[in-house]
């Protein structure tokens, strides 16, 4: 506090007037303050409890991304000889599985030896790989016309590191590495890729004056010598006494879902096995009780009334928060659909709650249950499509689609047309004779006007004869080749030769007794299709070889389809850890509840901050009013004072000089 010099020298009135203007200045300055300071204290502590709600929900999260995909199935090998992982857990069923592995498969590898250097040109000119498959036994190459490469190899880039260099970078399957063989000589090794597919053979062609690069020629493999050190093979083992052959030792295409890999070779079966565990299911199960029971007790602690230790939660009263917690907890009660299309719920695998709001695991009813439906547990934590036609293969991709049972219609293009009714007259026993214009029809195809069709006259002895003649005159009367007429079991058959929604045939206006002999009046038609695939008449996009769903319930989708026409229901089960990923994402984001609430609360306090700076300015300028107005008074009391003392100096004179 400044010192009050006037005071002290008694030079004014003798007050305090510092002290005073402290005291003016805080009384005006404190409520104000109070208010304001306050505020950003309760709103700083409402931050820090979002911030923790936000890290105990991304630690939630993280726990059911770890779980997603896990489905309650332990894989196992009995041999070191072959490992086996799971590549999609979705799709893996349990059961096991004896492989035997007879050989390995392998890659070529050629070595070219001898160079008395690595970086000095061996001469230029062009490679010419090849591959193909080399019959051991007769020694023979069959190439695969496909498959050829040419590189040219540069006079200024012709060393033994800039041949390997040019086949690394071609990218083929090959990788070629330059060795110091350490006898003052170095070797160029080449190797492709495992499977007996994968064998490759070598022409140099040398530019003239430029000798050397043929060094690199393999094509025998009949007299390889020591170039040849390995030859490309294939794996070959049994799969419960089947044989099987792969070009490479890991093998994903065998057994859905998992991923095999040949270590080496076995002198009996070794058993890989897919075993419904339920132990190691219920650990899944509880390590997501645990998760979520987590964040609800921080939620609960936050959001207290204080009924329990007389101190309410920071965010008691906060709706937003309140509607969260309600949201958690709804997870553990929602419904959720099983890959046959089932609906069941985490209380069929004894899920139950606490007084608290805590959740926990019955393990009985979860055995019960795991037991009888082991193939619901995969449900729980895995977005996945199980279509029920091995025709079709699926999986889905993103979180815009919706759970449940979709029919997926795959039509291939075919031609509209009719099929007669039954003629009523048999042509085999009673010939059909027709006199020039009496017999005939009208058609339209594909929509188009109709044609006045005449059967040509002539004896019609078999419904084949008859055929023949509908077939001329139709061509006859349209005058182009677009119509088919055929027989099916006793009736004739008019097709358009065109594809698509807009293929028809209409026959109308017989006349004669033409109909007697074809049936075409109580014919049945049907309109071609146009190609394509819908899932619950949603239309898909080709995407590549598959189908994509950019749209509908289905969004998301993607499948192909084996062997069109084909027609499918397919599953969509969403996995209770994506819904809770997915929720905790869409409140933590920039634009979500905690966040915009941390954001808006962080602009409150920086808005009040300015408003204490104002205050305090405010209060400044007070200060230095209150501080002229009291230096005016100590001015106006000082002169009053030598006022006074004038005035008694002037009577103690003037008193001395009466006395005289």
């Amino acid at each position: 506090m400044a010192v009050d010099y006037i005071s002290t020298l008694n030079a004014g009135s003798g007050l305090n007037t510092t002290q005073i203007i402290d005291a003016l200045v805080d009384a005006e300055r404190a409520p104000r303050a109070s208010i304001i300071e306050q505020e950003i204290t309760e709103n700083q502590v409402s931050v820090s409890s979002y911030g923790q709600i936000m890290s105990s929900l991304t630690s939630l999260q993280s726990s059911m991304d770890a779980l997603s995909g896990e489905n309650g199935i332990a894989l196992a090998s009995s041999s070191t000889a072959i490992t086996v992982t799971a590549n999609d857990k979705s799709v893996i069923e349990a059961g096991s599985y004896d492989l035997e592995v007879q050989s390995l498969a392998t890659f070529q590898t050629l070595v070219f030896d001898k160079f008395d250097s690595r970086d000095t040109s061996i001469g230029s000119g062009s490679l010419e790989i090849e591959f193909g498959t080399w019959d051991e036994d007769s020694s023979t190459f069959t190439r695969d016309d496909t498959r050829t490469v040419n590189l040219t190899i540069p006079s200024d880039a012709s060393s033994l590191d800039d041949i390997a260099d040019a086949i690394n970078a071609a990218s083929v399957g090959l990788s070629a590495t330059v060795i110091d063989a350490g006898d003052d000589t170095f070797t160029i090794a080449i190797k492709g890729e495992t499977g007996a597919e994968n064998s490759f053979t070598i022409t140099a062609t040398e530019v003239a004056g430029d000798t050397g690069l043929a060094n690199l020629n393999f094509s025998d493999f009949a007299d390889a010598n020591e170039t040849l050190t390995q030859a490309a093979s294939n794996a070959e083992f049994t799969v419960d006494g089947a044989s099987v052959i792969r070009s490479s030792n890991t093998v994903t295409d065998l057994i859905d879902g998992i991923t095999l890999e040949l270590i080496s070779t076995t002198s009996s079966a070794a058993t890989i096995s897919a075993t419904e565990d339920n132990d190691s299911a219920f650990a899944l199960l509880s390590s997501f009780v645990e998760a979520m029971n987590s964040s609800s007790a921080l939620l609960n602690q936050l959001t207290s009334n204080g009924a329990s230790d007389g101190e309410p939660g920071p965010l008691f009263g906060d709706n937003s928060i309140q509607l969260v917690k309600t949201r958690l907890r709804d997870f553990t009660t929602t419904d959720m659909i099983a890959p046959d299309g089932e609906t069941f719920y985490l209380a069929n695998f004894g899920l139950q709650t606490n007084r608290d709001g805590s959740v926990e695991l019955d393990r009985t009813k979860f055995d019960n249950f795991f037991d009888t439906n082991p193939r619901y547990f995969s449900a729980i934590f895995t977005n996945a499509a199980f279509p029920d036609n091995r025709n079709v293969t699926a999986r889905i991709s993103g979180d815009d689609y919706t759970a449940g049972t979709y029919s997926l219609t795959a039509l291939t293009d075919t031609s509209g047309g009719l099929v007669s009714a039954a003629p009523s007259t048999d042509i085999t026993s009673e010939s059909y004779n027709v006199s020039e214009g009496t017999q005939s029809f009208n058609i339209s195809v594909d929509g188009a006007d109709s044609e006045k069709v005449f059967l040509p006259a002539g004896e019609y002895k078999t419904q084949a004869e008859l055929a023949a003649g509908l077939q001329t005159a139709i061509d006859d009367a349209i005058g182009e080749n677009n119509v088919t007429v055929s027989l099916d079991e006793g009736r004739y058959v008019v097709s358009s030769t065109s594809t698509g929604s807009d293929s028809s045939i209409s026959i109308t206006d017989l006349a004669g007794d033409i109909n007697n002999w074809v049936g075409f009046t109580g014919a049945t038609t049907s309109a071609g299709t146009t190609a394509g695939i819908t899932i619950d008449d949603v239309a898909a996009t080709a995407f590549g070889t598959a189908y994509i769903m950019n749209s509908g319930p289905a969004k998301g989708l993607v499948f192909n389809v084996e062997n069109q026409p084909q027609t499918s229901d397919i599953t969509l089960t969403r996995g209770l850890g994506s819904m809770v990923s997915s929720y905790i994402t869409s409140i933590s984001s920039s634009q979500g509840i905690l966040s915009t609430k941390i954001t808006n609360l962080n602009e409150i306090n920086a808005e009040r901050q300015a408003e204490i700076v104002d205050l305090d300015e405010r209060m400044e300028s007070l200060r230095q009013r209150y501080t002229t107005q009291y230096a005016a008074m100590e001015s106006m009391v000082s002169s009053l004072k030598k006022t006074g003392d004038y005035l008694t100096s002037f009577m103690e004179s003037w008193r001395a000089g009466l006395q005289k």
